[in-house]
């Protein structure tokens, strides 16, 4: 780690080294945000009873994002039954 004497700096320099972590952070902070999307979309991907052909229920928005009605209900499933959406509303009609 780098010390430095922070008495010895003008206002000036200690402003610009303060915007500079600033952005050093905001710049950490997006980057961890991208790695948790992509931990999310990975989690999203189709599941082998779904790859099978047994979709029930879709996202209405986001098309990878299905159900075949076996086990457990995702979440974003829960999520949308929460907002206002029927159930029957995500049902698949082929």
């Amino acid at each position: 780690m780098i010390k430095l004497k922070l008495s010895s700096l003008t206002r000036a320099d200690l402003e610009k080294i303060a915007q500079e972590i600033k952005e050093e952070l905001n710049n950490r902070d997006q980057k961890i945000a991208m790695q948790i999307l992509a931990q999310k979309s990975s989690k999203e991907q189709q599941s082998p009873d779904v790859q099978a052909g047994g979709v029930k229920y879709r996202h209405p928005m986001r098309d990878k994002l299905v159900w075949c009605g076996k086990g457990r209900m995702p979440y974003w499933m829960y999520e949308l039954i929460e907002s206002g959406y029927r159930k029957d509303d995500l049902r698949v009609h082929e």
